[in-house]
Formats: C-alpha cells, sequence, structure tokens
C-alpha cells in the first residue's frame, strides 16, 4: 500500500506577526470576516489601515489577473445580484443574491463603483434624491448628506480614489446643456463636506449614461460638447478634483463621426476599452496603458451578421482568455462572442430574476475597505 505524503502542520503558536499576516492578507473578505472572531489580536489586525490598504491592492492585483470575471447588477425590482463567469460555465452558475443595505424606504439605483464601494442613490416620491456608499462584501454604508445646490434629478453621479489625500470622492454634475451652472459638486468621505468644481473651460457637457465606467480607479464618461461634433471620454480626477478630457484613438473617433456610429467604453481587467459600431461593423478598442495615447490597441474587428447583432451592438464588459468578447445586453444580460469560430450564444440563465429595461452590468470585487473611515 503507498504511502500518503506527510503534511506539515505547525502549531500556530509557532507563526509570528509578519508570517500571521502575509498568510492572511491573501484569504478572501468573507474568511476574514469569520477570523475577526478568533481573537483581539487578529480583529485589531485585520481592521488596521495598513492591512485593509495591503489587501486592496492584492484584490486590485488579482483582479486583472484572474482568469474569471465578477459582476454585479440590479433586475428591474432593484434587487441585487452578484454573477461569475468562467470560461466554458455559464454564469447563473455563480450568481448569488446580495441583500440590500436597510436605509430609507425607497428604490435604492447603482451609480458607481470604485475598490469594492457601491455609489447608491435613493429615489423616493416627493423627495430629493439622497445618495450612500455601501460595502456588501462587509455590510456597511455610510449615508451621503445632500448637496448644497437645488435637487437635479437628471444629474449624473461618480465616484472615485484620491491617491494623494488616501480618500475616496463622489461627485454630482449637471448632465444636460441647457443646466446653466457648468459646475459639478464633490463629496469627501474624509472630511464629509461637499465643494463646487467648474467644468474644464466651462464648456457645456451632455452626459447620457447613466453609469460611469471605472477605470485607473476613477469614473469615465462619453460626453458630448455643445458645438462640437465628435464625443469624448471625460474623467473625473478625484486626486486633482477635476474632469478631464481622455485622448481616444483618432480612427475610432472619427469613422464614428463620419458614419452616425454608436461608442461604448467599458473596463476590463482595469484597462479602459472602448468599442465603436459604425456601419455594419464594431471595432473593439483598448488602452494598455492608461493615459498613454500610443498605447490604443485595436484587438478585434467584428462584421455585424443576422446572427450576432443582438450581443455585438451592445456594450462590451470583458475579454476571456480564448480571446472571446463578453457583451452586456439588456435582456439576455451576458452574452459571449466567439470571434473565432464567429458565432454568439447566450450565457445566462435568467431563471426568476425579473428583467425589464437596461440591466447594466459593473465588474466588481470584494474588499475590506469601509466607507466610514475612507481607509
Amino acid at each position: 500500500m503507498a504511502k500518503r505524503p506527510c503534511k506539515l502542520v505547525l502549531p500556530l503558536e509557532d507563526l509570528d506577526a509578519d508570517t500571521i499576516r502575509e498568510i492572511m492578507v491573501r484569504l478572501p473578505v468573507k474568511s476574514l470576516l469569520r477570523f475577526k472572531c478568533v481573537s483581539n489580536e487578529w480583529n485589531t489586525l485585520i481592521r488596521q489601515p495598513d492591512f485593509i490598504a495591503c489587501h486592496l491592492n492584492r484584490a486590485i492585483s488579482e483582479s486583472k489577473e484572474e482568469k474569471g470575471h465578477v459582476f454585479i447588477f440590479q433586475d428591474r425590482i432593484g434587487k441585487f445580484y452578484c454573477i461569475k463567469y468562467f470560461e466554458g460555465s455559464s454564469a447563473d452558475e455563480g450568481r448569488v443574491v446580495i441583500r440590500e443595505p436597510r436605509w430609507r424606504p425607497g428604490f435604492l439605483r447603482v451609480r458607481s463603483c470604485c475598490d469594492g464601494l457601491l455609489l447608491l442613490t435613493l429615489q423616493a416620491p416627493r423627495r430629493p434624491t439622497s445618495a450612500l456608499v455601501w460595502n456588501p462584501a462587509i455590510s456597511e454604508f455610510i449615508d451621503i448628506p445632500a448637496p448644497p445646490s437645488a435637487h437635479n434629478p437628471t444629474a449624473i453621479w461618480g465616484m472615485g480614489y484620491d491617491a494623494l489625500g488616501h480618500d475616496y470622492k463622489v461627485v454630482r454634475a449637471p448632465s444636460e446643456y441647457k443646466d446653466p451652472s457648468r459646475q459639478a459638486e464633490v463629496f469627501s468621505l474624509k472630511t464629509k463636506v461637499w465643494k463646487t468644481i467648474d467644468y474644464p473651460g466651462g464648456c457645456w457637457y451632455y452626459i447620457s449614461m447613466k453609469k460611469p465606467v471605472t477605470a485607473n480607479r476613477n469614473p469615465h464618461w462619453i460626453a458630448s460638447i455643445w458645438g462640437r461634433d465628435d464625443r469624448v471620454v471625460l474623467c473625473f480626477d478625484a486626486s486633482e478634483e477635476k474632469f478631464v478630457e481622455v485622448c481616444t484613438p483618432a480612427e475610432a473617433k472619427s469613422d464614428c463621426v463620419r458614419n452616425f456610429g454608436i461608442i461604448h467604453i467599458f473596463s476590463v481587467k482595469g484597462c479602459l476599452g472602448m468599442s465603436t459600431c459604425s456601419k455594419w461593423k464594431v471595432s473593439i478598442w483598448l488602452m494598455k496603458e492608461y493615459g498613454v495615447h500610443e498605447s490604443w490597441e485595436k484587438l478585434y474587428t467584428i462584421q455585424i451578421q443576422p446572427w450576432n447583432r443582438i450581443y455585438v451592438l451592445h456594450r462590451p464588459v470583458g475579454i476571456t482568455e480564448s480571446g472571446s468578447v463578453l457583451f452586456n445586453h439588456p435582456e439576455e444580460v451576458l452574452g459571449l462572442y466567439d470571434v473565432e469560430g464567429e458565432f454568439a450564444r447566450n450565457t445566462f440563465d435568467r431563471g426568476e430574476i425579473s428583467l425589464g429595461g437596461e440591466v447594466e452590468l459593473i465588474p466588481y470585487f470584494q474588499s475590506l475597505v469601509s466607507p466610514k473611515f475612507a481607509n
């Protein structure tokens, strides 16, 4: 009979504090929350800001290297879901229902996501829109006080990370040309104070995107500018507290403007991506190094056919290991297009999920970051 391999097990008391820390920083959030109950020392360690920051940096790196894709979304009645897609599987196999925070009565709507934190707004009859920042992994949220300006139901919301001040900031800005203010408001989770900033150059922007795309830990939108024919990618830089236009591939912009095409932006493993749909083709671009114009690379050009148009006309949300493209379809939720085989299929069985209108998938990973302390 073959002997079983001997496993070396060290008693916990034989491990020094640095070794325990190195082990624990590699563990998932769910395990760490349980380990808080082991001892006061472990509870203190897991709550330390430098441990949370180290765990977050590791989670960001792993999210870029993971083979699968994790998304969070809401159904028509506001219920939250988290789904995982791994190549060769169905996304509904990893579907998890997330219990929403117990807050005020009304419809909670996801506006933005950054480092595992979700920015939600509450829409209630005859009340101004209010907001909160929520970490569903640790079940903590913080109430955002109402902005000083008047209620604006068409305003866009976003959230980004201030790397200089180690702070998370919420931004609310007008989305329509007719808004005369041309100003936005910024709320700091650290200081709990709103401040007013100007749009760049005093431009009038029109932003039709309801939810921004997070890349480089900051929110991005597609925007049109009054008096200009083209569209731009607008980013809110949380560190500088200002809006900046992000460089985009000239070929993509000119082709889309010339043919009255559609532009989507998306985030894949932390990189900013863009898809343009014009005439009978969809082009998919990826910025390999954020902020470097020369790093834009065209990955695919997909010819629109009757069997794939239901998916490829919508926003990409991921690229698999084999090079297939995941698309966010408003009714089917998640569709896949095999570039080599040139076929498309649905990867999600919606089952009891109540769909209707636009279902938007948001890339997501869990973190220990508390909205109450803004680590």
